[in-house]
């Protein structure tokens, strides 16, 4: 983690908004000028599925997430 957070800053110093708390998931968005980090925590060992009201291009960068993003639905 101290890697990522050395790597991206908006990690280090970025605002902070909750995007989803359901079904045991925590996501939150880290954004600053340069970049959004959308973090997403899933402490079970079954796969998860979010939905978000928005779309963007996402890149696991930690742990063995499978992400699919479509329409605003990332699982």
């Amino acid at each position: 983690l101290g890697r990522l957070r050395h790597e991206h800053s908006a990690l280090r110093a970025g605002s902070i908004r909750y995007a989803a708390g359901e079904h045991n998931l925590l996501s939150f968005i880290r954004a600053d000028e340069e970049e959004e980090v959308l973090v997403c925590f899933n402490p079970s060992e079954e796969e998860k599925q979010l939905t978000l009201d928005f779309f963007a291009e996402l890149q696991p960068l930690l742990g063995s997430a499978n992400v699919t993003a479509t329409e605003g639905e990332v699982s």
